[in-house]
């Protein structure tokens, strides 16, 4: 199958509008629904044909039309379209519910073209949420950032991401677009479980930290940054000397050795924080859809319970994504404290 055999019925970009309507008005036995627009923007055709297949895991649980932009700069200005609906069926007799795709591919000035091509895909006025799959958003006109609700990427899959995060944010400025990182998404069951366990009851040790360690997966390293500098703003620790995989903060109640290391396993596979009342662990096994926790304190006390682990494909991360639309002011808070250590 080639790269694009996927991608649906091949259009004129001049007649996507057109073609869009005679897809509905040939079958009476489906419906549109959208409730906002999902962009996605990527790089080369396998890029192009992985990320259709990503779109494939939402039919059913996420209504948008679907803009899906495959790019490839050159000298040579060029635009291929194709139009689909991802339909599912809510119950026996019911009509089937569907979502637009169009997916273009453009080649030649990509910066240049891409404004235009992507509004006027869109529908209406509706909400616009935009998966940034490409290493450097340099491809972008600053234009775009006028329109977008959300921005989703992946400070992992980025072979220089604190480069790459800083590049963003100037582009972004103190506009309107919320930040989305699927690396801070891959950790939220994991930070979850860990203010749960420090309740009222554990509170004081909390505050008293003197010791983080976190073992995270080959090529999860940001993951692992992120829930350190969640730690670290929640808690109002400073970074203190040389960054890296073994860094010591500075907190209300003196320092705080951290250490980050790489072990194959789950994206982060284990998060120890010690003080001297309390040991509180978390951790799991690549493939177990559980976190261990523990917590055993000075006079031998110890409390053990399981609770959810994050997904661990791409499709369970982008899932809990796409259903928070939240600020994301918790994320913004620990990237300025984590920002340095990427």
């Amino acid at each position: 199958m080639g790269a694009f055999d996927s991608l649906g019925t091949p259009v004129e970009v001049s007649a996507i509008g057109k073609e869009l309507k005679k897809l509905w008005s040939a079958d009476q036995t489906r419906t549109r629904a959208t409730l906002f627009n999902f962009a996605i923007i990527c790089e080369g055709e396998a890029a192009m044909q992985s990320s259709t297949e990503l779109l494939e895991n939402f039919i059913g649980s996420h209504a948008f039309r679907a803009v899906l932009i495959g790019i490839e700069p050159g000298p040579t200005d060029s635009v291929q379209a194709w139009i689909n609906a991802r339909c599912y069926l809510p119950k026996r007799g019911a009509k089937h519910v569907c979502s637009e795709q169009v997916s273009l591919y453009v080649k030649g000035n990509v910066k240049r073209l891409l404004p235009n091509l992507l509004f006027s895909q869109l529908d209406s006025d509706l909400p616009l949420t935009l998966l940034w799959r490409c290493e450097s958003s340099d491809q972008m006109d600053p234009e775009i950032w006028r329109w977008v609700d959300r921005v989703i990427f992946d400070t992992a899959a980025w072979q220089q991401p604190r480069q790459q995060i800083s590049a963003l944010r100037r582009q972004l400025g103190s506009g309107r677009t919320v930040m989305c990182d699927l690396a801070w998404t891959r950790s939220l069951r994991l930070r979850q479980a860990l203010a749960q366990i420090f309740d009222s009851e554990n509170i004081a040790a909390l505050h008293h930290i003197k010791s983080v360690k976190i073992t995270h997966a080959p090529g999860a390293r940001s993951s692992a940054v992120l829930v350190l500098g969640w730690l670290a703003a929640q808690l109002g620790w400073a970074a203190h000397g040389p960054s890296g995989d073994h860094l010591r903060m500075e907190g209300e109640h003196g320092a705080v050795t951290c250490d980050l290391n790489e072990e194959a396993g789950a994206v982060v596979s284990r998060v120890e924080l010690s003080s001297e009342q309390l040991v509180v662990t978390a951790s799991r096994i690549a493939g177990v859809p559980f976190l261990n926790i523990s917590a055993k304190s000075a006079d031998g006390r110890s409390t053990e319970f399981i609770m959810p682990a994050d997904g661990e494909s791409a499709a369970d991360t982008l899932n809990d994504e796409l259903g928070s639309w939240g600020r994301h002011r918790v994320y913004s808070k620990a990237l300025t404290a984590a920002e340095t250590l990427l």
